[in-house]
């Protein structure tokens, strides 16, 4: 979601970038179901459309901060 209007991105995720205290999950399918792929803290990965195995759409997505 785009975090100013709540609109539904229009465009592919292609790299993330996770903070030092944050972890990432993002899922392939809505409602945190099927597979899913893990970022750690102070991690940053590009290429993702390769990367997630599952095409690179992201429907769903976790981020825990401590």
């Amino acid at each position: 979601m785009d975090r100013g209007t709540a609109r539904q991105l229009k465009r592919d995720i292609d790299s993330v970038s996770v903070g030092p205290r944050a972890t990432l999950q993002v899922y392939e399918h809505a409602m945190f179901r099927d597979r899913t792929v893990n970022f750690p803290a102070n991690s940053r990965e590009g290429g993702l459309m390769r990367k997630l195995g599952f095409g690179g759409r992201i429907e769903a997505m976790k981020l825990s901060c401590s």
